[in-house]
């Protein structure tokens, strides 16, 4: 299940379904640019768990309505480092398990992945 320290985002009850959107799966190449598509679901749990850059928020915000939500790789680099910052911070419980968070959280981190 997707959720926020918060509790209110949910997704699926295993916690790591979610695929990126569609068939062609979590990547699209746009004008020669890779994207990412996001979900509604992680780009909420994001704008809850991340403290970011406006710019970031801003980016977020503006692409959640969109029926296909996708991001530039650039975009994606800065948020795979916020997720990893959390990560080490909020993602561990104390047996260094990681936590709802942490399993969230390393899910974004290797979608996030470019390469």
């Amino acid at each position: 299940m997707f959720r926020s320290q918060s509790g209110r985002i949910l997704i699926d009850g295993q916690g790591m379904r979610i695929g990126g959107g569609d068939a062609a799966g979590p990547f699209w190449l746009d004008g020669g640019k890779l994207m990412i598509n996001l979900s509604r679901e992680e780009i909420q749990f994001m704008l809850e768990e991340l403290t970011m850059p406006k710019h970031l928020m801003k980016t977020l915000l503006d692409v959640i309505g969109k029926r296909e939500a996708r991001i530039s790789d650039a975009t994606a680099d800065e948020l795979r480092d916020l997720c990893a910052e959390r990560l080490d911070t909020h993602g561990f419980g104390s047996e260094y398990e990681p936590t709802v968070v942490g399993k969230n959280l390393e899910y974004l981190i290797d979608k996030l992945y470019v390469g």
